[in-house]
Order: structure tokens, then sequence, then C-alpha cells
């Protein structure tokens, strides 16, 4: 997040590191690395207010047509720790791991309930259909449907019915009547 990070991020041989300089990402920032990258992995702080920042991030960062990944690392607080902890090279493979916003936003989703609860699977069911709602790719789309009906035994079809619910409730256009 800070300018001390990417310095020692970047004495560490990480060299292709910015930092925000806090937890807000800007649009003009966003713009910026999309004039300098076609991906970005956000690796914010282990805490609330860095994984905050990454919803954040995402959001600024989803219309610029940027494929954006979200770091996953453990046993520090931020990258810099894991990186004078674990050094450059298992750095390195966790950012070759980084995972979609698809599946970051799964992951946090999944955090928050009980899948074993009929109704937070329920819940967390309907979530994943508004955020794969979002999912413009029909390919991308269709294997996180395979994949999400695999892993929690609910069918495609089911999947892509609530997916079309979302997609259709968001572009309807409510007609009123006249009377003649």
């Amino acid at each position: 997040e800070g300018y001390m990070d990417a310095i020692s991020l970047y004495q560490r041989g990480i060299t292709n590191v910015v930092a925000s300089l806090g937890t807000a990402l800007t649009d003009a920032q966003g713009r910026l690395l999309r004039k300098n990258s076609e991906q970005v992995i956000l690796g914010y702080d282990a805490d609330g207010a860095g994984q905050t920042a990454i919803m954040r991030g995402m959001e600024i960062l989803k219309n610029m047509g940027i494929d954006i990944r979200v770091l996953q690392i453990s046993g520090a607080k931020d990258p810099d720790e894991f990186v004078v902890n674990y050094g450059p090279d298992k750095f390195k493979r966790c950012m070759d791991d980084a995972i979609s916003v698809v599946e970051y936003k799964v992951k946090v989703l999944k955090k928050n309930l009980n899948i074993d609860n009929v109704s937070d699977k329920i819940k967390f069911l309907n979530e994943i259909a508004k955020v794969l709602s979002e999912v413009d790719n029909t390919i991308e789309r269709e294997i996180y449907i395979d994949k999400i009906s695999r892993t929690y035994s609910i069918s495609k079809e089911a999947i892509e019915a609530e997916i079309n619910k979302k997609i259709y409730k968001n572009t309807a256009n409510p007609k009123t009547l006249e009377r003649t």
C-alpha cells in the first residue's frame, strides 16, 4: 500500500510493483495501470482495510479491460513481510497462483456463510448468481458454473436459471401501459 513496501519488494527482485499509497486506488491510478499492463495482481495488507481495498480496487479496474487477479498469501501481514520471511521465489509462485475476481468473491462469500446450513447455502448460491451475472464472457461464465455445480452439488440448469433471472432483471425496462 505504501511506497516503502513497493521499494522493499523491488529491492528483493519483485520489480513490477506499484503502490497505491494507501487503500484508496483511484480512477487515475487505474488508467495508468491499464496503460502499462494487461494484468494487475492486487496485493494489499491482510487486515480488514486491505481486504476492503481489494474489493474497491476490483470495482475501479473491472471496466478498464484489465485481467484482475488477487494475491493469496499466508503467514505475513502484507506482501513485503511475506517476501522478507519466505523469499522472492515463493512470492513469485504466489503471484503465479493469484486468483480471479470471481474466485476471490466466492472465497469471501464462503468465508462469511455456513455452506452446510441450507439457508446459508441458498443465500451463497444467490450471491454467486449475482457475481456470475456480471461476467460478460460466456465461456468464462460457463467454466465457473461448471465448477460451482460440481463443488456444491447444484445442477448447472438451476445456477444458469438464477443467473438469467439476474441478467434479465438488470436489463428489463419496466413498461407502462398507456390509456387510449
